[in-house]
């Protein structure tokens, strides 16, 4: 049976509550006192409290025996903890905890629960716990009237046994898939947190700021699909293609695998950007060298490695080198990228004002 749930605001006529059609559940609960207001509510409709209301019964008894049946078979230790914790919008509603004074242990169902309330003076009636949803209940339904015979009692709370168990059930698959969803938003920005530290990721952030359109001063005709509300005369819109110049460690502490690893790199964003962007490659121990030298030799000039950024200065740097000690730097306008071989930071970059990338 799948039972129909509205919502509403405030916490009048009570917190929650049914007209054994659906259930009502106040938006000023929290989603654990929600979860109780919807088991407590459903259960009313599981039991059939609207069949088994005796006729002519009093019906602020009736609701404090229909509360009190729910609390002793169908509450469990969180739901009362919910219930029952300082500033709950709950608290107060019946619970093993405060049962009618004096009610016997073997009474479980509403109807017997029902005529034990019924019998005892009028004096202690009046110091009986207050049911929650008094008044809110839709009890004398005529259209749930013309149903069948209620069930057995005991038949009833086994299958709203069964329910509860259901509703926890599937709460927790709620919160497990919550929680999975959160897991993999989480792992995801970590992916792009991290991106930021790997060459591609850092290289793809500063190309995108690098590709802006731009105008130019131009007499060519404008594009017949230009929008004509972004024509300026006189100038045309272009893309810029960004520079980069990738600078290479060729010094004597660069050995045959750290060489091999560079040139491998090096491979790697020759193939793939050199196709949307101006790729150049230069080398450096001493000077600043065109031509590849293959085996590293010589000291390693990171003056003439800043000097040739601020002279070419390109969109983007990538400075691929070990951890040689640097001197003091001015900075460039140029995003310098620095690739470390052999260690996981260089100096240059710190010197530089630039990011080491892997």
């Amino acid at each position: 049976m799948i039972i129909e749930e509205k919502h509403f605001d405030g916490l009048h006529p009570a917190p929650g509550y049914t007209d054994f059609r659906r259930i009502y559940i106040s938006r000023s609960l929290s989603d654990p006192q929600a979860g109780v207001m919807r088991k407590h509510a459903s259960c009313h409709i599981w039991l059939q409290h609207n069949l088994r209301k005796p006729d002519n019964a009093d019906c602020k008894l009736w609701s404090i025996a229909t509360d009190a049946e729910i609390a002793l078979n169908l509450y469990n230790e969180d739901d009362e903890f919910i219930i029952n914790r300082p500033r709950s919008l709950l608290k107060g509603v019946i619970t093993k905890q405060n049962l009618p004074e004096g009610l016997p242990d073997s009474l479980i169902y509403a109807e017997e629960i029902y005529a034990w309330l019924a019998a005892q003076p009028m004096a202690k009636q009046l110091n009986f716990p207050s049911s929650h949803d008094e008044g809110a209940n839709d009890y004398d339904d005529g259209e749930n009237h013309n149903q069948a015979e209620p069930k057995d009692p005991c038949e009833l709370i086994s299958k709203a046994q069964d329910f509860c168990q259901n509703l926890a059930q599937a709460v927790a698959d709620r919160a497990q898939a919550g929680t999975s969803r959160q897991m993999m938003e989480d792992f995801q920005k970590h992916v792009a947190e991290q991106r930021k530290f790997t060459l591609h990721g850092a290289l793809e952030a500063e190309l995108a700021a690098c590709y802006a359109v731009q105008r130019k001063p131009s007499y060519r005709r404008p594009k017949r699909r230009e929008n004509p509300d972004f024509i300026q005369k006189g100038a045309v819109k272009i893309r810029t293609r960004p520079h980069i110049i990738v600078y290479c460690d060729r010094s004597a502490s660069f050995d045959r695998q750290k060489t091999q690893t560079a040139t491998d790199r090096i491979a790697e964003i020759c193939k793939k950007y050199r196709a949307n962007v101006q790729v150049d490659v230069l080398y450096f121990n001493d000077h600043i060298l065109e031509a590849d030298p293959v085996q590293g030799a010589n000291g390693t000039n990171y003056q003439a490695v800043r000097d040739s950024i601020w002279h070419h200065n390109p969109e983007i740097a990538i400075v691929i080198t070990d951890d040689d000690p640097c001197e003091p730097l001015s900075p460039v306008s140029a995003h310098v990228l620095v690739v470390p071989i052999g260690s996981s930071r260089t100096f240059f970059a710190q010197r530089i004002g630039g990011s080491d990338v892997f």
